[in-house]
């Protein structure tokens, strides 16, 4: 009987391990498939990046805008650990000089830790309420869509999104069977969930509709008080650099809240209408399933709403789940649908397994037949039906196939990139990634609090001659953030590269003309891919027959 018991446990620990492992497997793939982040996205990991730094040396003066606060204090630990394993450089240093490797530790560091809290979620499920098929059904949650699954690529809040929703919706399941009723949390599961949601909101504002959720779940009106007020000093414990940034945090979300544009941007009209629609029907179009999960789940609804259909239920509470969980839904997109874009649709993807095991919970206590070979069957089922979704694993396969081949051509191009001669001063312009790494640090180094103050003397040591260009203000600037002209940067160096990688056409011509412009000097191409929209130019001063001496030194700015 005991090894009958011990087989049973190890087999749910084996069917509990597939998910998270088929995870990890997709997550290192993708790994190997981009390597160097800086020629595959800065933003926000070169942000997240040195606010680890700042962190790591105990500053709380952090970037805050997402806010990201969990994502940053993991980002401390783990390069403080790594860098225990190092050579003997200083902890800055060896992270300025080695950015990538860095953010490589954390995103696979980051991708063990995901798929740790998955299974775990998994066995909480399966152990509290014997539920083996429902554990492993919300397991599947990431697998929905592509963009879900593939956002492992990525260091930024959006991925951890995958374990935060998943174990919310564990929590769920556990109250929903009667768990907190036997535990000391009898009287405090809006404690639970006021934690769950307020970490949630710290790692990215896009959660803010979460908080309906709960609120359907919670009776009284004391309970639901407490419920959020607990939501509110969470969030503000979880994002504790804002006791630091308090003004600059409220006058962001100030503007993201009442202007129209992107990130805060345009009139104070709140939204655009026609931008809104617009991109509602975009997100109606591009993601049907979410269309449909709604559909489905306000139908569930409806019919459990008829008197005679109420009175066969047993557990009516997961009425109230499945009404939360759809108003966080249905918010979550109109909300989106203001500023769209695709990874602001994760935590709201996610839920889309979780609706579909609310409904089909609430249609098996209308029919009052529960037996967990049934679930194993309809989990099953739809589950199959999310993966043969055209934009579900076969479209990953080919994001996948994708992301090989634009390295393979990265290679290429950083091969004859080698091959130029060598000048005087490297000028950068970036969209969201480069070929070069200085071009992530120039970014998160502005983007972080006195990011100049901190890291600017120690960058400008490590990558001498080194400028980047404001489009906006058309003058080139040092890791010192000291604004040059063209006529000055020509004046300090005969021989100027210029590296160009923009999806934006304009900012070519505004470099080509601000040198042009510029007397007795040469522009030419050297180099261009347009694949990458990478262009290479060389600079070159007409010598005007003064002395060299007249010239300033390099190194010089």
């Amino acid at each position: 009987m005991h090894s009958k018991i011990l087989f049973k446990q190890l087999f749910s620990i084996l069917l509990l391990a597939v998910i998270p492992v088929v995870l990890i497997f997709i997550g290192i793939n993708l790994r190997l498939a981009n390597q160097n982040y800086s020629m595959f996205n800065i933003d926000p990991e070169f942000i997240l990046l040195f606010s680890g730094i700042a962190l790591g040396h105990g500053s709380i003066n952090l970037f805050i805008d997402q806010p990201g606060t969990p994502v940053i204090v993991f980002a401390a630990i783990i390069m403080r650990i790594v860098h225990l394993f190092r050579p003997s450089s200083s902890f800055t240093q060896d992270v300025l000089q080695n950015p990538d490797f860095y953010l490589n530790a954390l995103n696979i560091s980051m991708i063990v830790f995901i798929t740790l809290i998955i299974f775990f979620a998994g066995w909480c499920i399966y152990r509290k309420t014997g539920n083996l098929p429902a554990a492993i059904f919300i397991q599947f949650s990431p697998f929905v869509v592509e963009h879900v699954i593939s956002i492992i690529e990525r260091f930024m809040p959006e991925p951890w999104f995958i374990a935060h929703v998943i174990v919310l919706c564990s929590i769920t399941v556990l109250d929903l069977y009667g768990y907190f009723n036997n535990t000391k949390l009898k009287y405090q599961s809006w404690l639970v969930y006021g934690v769950i949601i307020g970490f949630g909101i710290s790692l990215k504002l896009t959660f803010l509709p979460f908080f309906l959720a709960p609120l359907f779940l919670l009776t009284g009106i004391r309970k639901k008080s407490y419920y959020l007020g607990t939501t509110a000093l969470s969030f503000l414990i979880f994002t504790f650099p804002i006791f630091k940034r308090s003004r600059e945090f409220f006058r962001w979300t100030k503007a993201l809240a009442i202007n129209s544009g992107r990130y805060g941007s345009g009139k104070a009209s709140v939204i655009d209408p026609d931008q809104f629609f617009i991109q509602l029907k975009a997100i109606i179009q591009s993601e049907k399933y979410l269309v449909y999960i709604t559909i489905l789940a306000l139908l569930v609804l409806i019919i459990s709403l008829l008197p005679w259909v109420r009175r066969r239920m047993g557990n009516k509470r997961y009425i109230a789940a499945l009404a939360g969980f759809t108003a966080t839904l249905i918010v979550g997109i109109l909300i989106i649908s203001k500023q769209y874009a695709g990874h602001y649709l994760v935590p709201y993807s996610l839920l889309t397994v979780f609706i579909c095991y609310l409904s089909i919970n609430v249609l098996i206590e209308i029919v009052q037949f529960r037996k967990w070979w049934l679930e194993a069957i309809i989990y099953s089922l739809v589950a199959l039906m999310m993966l043969s979704n055209p934009k579900s694993i076969k479209q990953h396969k080919k994001y996948l196939e994708i992301r090989r081949q634009n390295l393979s051509h990265k290679k290429e191009i950083v091969t004859e990139i080698e091959k130029l001669p060598q000048s005087d001063v490297l000028i950068l312009s970036a969209d969201n990634w480069h070929f070069k790494k200085e071009a992530g640090l120039i970014f998160g180094m502005l983007m972080t609090p006195r990011g100049v103050k901190k890291y600017g003397e120690q960058l400008n040591t490590l990558y001498p001659n080194t400028c980047l260009f404001k489009e906006s203000e058309g003058k080139f600037f040092n890791w010192l953030d000291k604004p040059f002209t063209a006529s000055e940067l020509l004046v300090a160096f005969s021989k100027i590269t210029v590296m160009v990688k923009h999806n934006n056409e304009a900012v070519f011509k505004e470099i080509e003309d601000v040198f042009e412009e510029t007397e007795k000097v040469d522009v030419e191409i050297i180099y261009s891919d347009p694949k990458t929209n990478l262009t290479i130019y060389e600079i070159r001063r007409v010598d005007s027959g003064l002395s060299a001496e007249y010239y300033l030194p390099p190194g010089s700015i």
